[in-house]
């Protein structure tokens, strides 16, 4: 499988040529998503492996844009294949799938006279979930009205539908949740306090489309302009143990320069990882907030949202680690000695889905001509 089989891919470029609809058909060779379980679509058990491949029981997959954050202004939806059936019952569509894998190069075919309705019903349910919040005072009399952010999200995906079985999310994210309550006590163990003060927050449902640091941004305990850097903790405890993934290198270069700093100090490689990257963790929203913010993610692996998620697989040597470089870049912006450089407040196509509260700060600077 390429890039383009993941449901994303196929939205955003159908977008790009201006479509304003997406009918998603599985694919007449019945492929199985494997090697990437982060696409979302279902995983087999090993006893729906033993089925043959067009056995109604042997689920098909299930593609989800419920990450797909970068709005696109396009209904997706999910079909069966008789539909490509029904549109041209004489063509052999296994063939030509087979055709195009051997060369790899479209095979676009135009139907002038077919026309889709699609009727579209949703049913909406509502859960609560929390956010949990900590907050050190900083010592410094003004420094201290400043703030520095470390958090990670403590949920996970629940139960398998069918077979009940538990996602344990030892490593997403049991791993940064242990972290950022690391960091706490550390912090407040300290003779006194950094000249800033600390936020620690355990981020909820960020697995539903990252809903807990959304309502956060949107509903701030301390004005966001205070808020002068952020680290985010998600999957820090599994592959390579001397290696970790630092996203944001591009967003706030001066930040993730902290982490290069002092990467050494813990004997740890950093890597640069945009596969990590804006939609996919909660670093995002408080990127669309405007606060400086980078990510720690050691990679995905193949228990990434499956039950075989498990403590015993976790690197525990490597978690404290990654804590500790966490715990240094979150020191060294708390003692006033760094500031990072703001974020610009996002325009196009994220604009939408900003904090309101930045963009209208955006637009007052715009006004007068100067950032705020």
């Amino acid at each position: 499988m390429t890039l383009h089989a993941s449901l994303r891919q196929k939205v955003r470029t159908a977008a790009r040529h201006g479509a304003v609809g997406l009918i998603l058909v599985d694919d007449p060779e019945l492929h199985e998503i494997r090697e990437r379980p982060s696409t979302r679509w279902r995983t087999l058990t090993d006893e729906q492996r033993q089925l043959p491949a067009d056995d109604p029981v042997r689920f098909r997959g299930r593609p989800d844009t419920r990450d797909a954050h970068e709005p696109l202004g396009l209904v997706a939806v999910h079909a069966s294949q008789e539909i490509l059936r029904w549109l041209d019952p004489e063509r052999d569509w296994k063939a030509l799938q087979q055709s195009m894998q051997e060369d790899w190069r479209s095979r676009s075919l135009e139907f002038p006279d077919v026309r889709a309705r699609i009727v579209h019903q949703v049913e909406t349910s509502y859960r609560s979930a929390t956010n949990v919040i900590g907050i050190i005072r900083g010592s410094d009399p003004e420094l201290s009205k400043q703030y520095v952010l470390v958090g990670g999200h403590f949920d996970h995906v629940g139960k398998d539908e069918e077979t009940g079985e538990i996602y344990n999310g030892a490593d997403d994210n049991a791993s940064g949740t242990i972290a950022v309550v690391a960091m706490a006590e550390a912090f407040a163990s300290m003779p006194e306090p950094p000249k800033r003060s600390l936020i620690f927050a355990g981020w909820a449902a960020e697995e539903k489309g990252l809903l807990g640091s959304n309502w956060f941004v949107h509903h701030p305990p301390v004005d966001l302009e205070q808020i002068v850097a952020g680290i985010n903790l998600d999957m820090i405890g599994r592959n390579d143990e001397d290696k970790i993934s630092v996203v944001g290198r591009n967003e706030t270069p001066d930040l993730v320069g902290l982490f290069d700093r002092f990467a050494g100090e813990v004997e740890l490689t950093l890597n640069d990882d945009a596969g990590a990257g804006a939609s996919r963790s909660d670093n995002a929203s408080l990127w669309l907030a405007g606060v400086p913010t980078a990510g720690l993610f050691s990679g995905t692996h193949d228990d990434y949202h499956q039950p075989s998620d498990t403590a015993d697989k976790v690197v525990p040597g490597k978690v404290e680690r990654v804590t500790r470089l966490a715990f240094l870049v979150m020191n060294a912006v708390a003692s006033g000695a760094v500031t990072p450089e703001s974020l610009e407040v996002p325009a196009g196509p994220w604009k939408p889905i900003a904090p309101e509260s930045r963009l209208i700060q955006k637009a007052d600077a715009d006004e007068t001509g100067g950032a705020q």
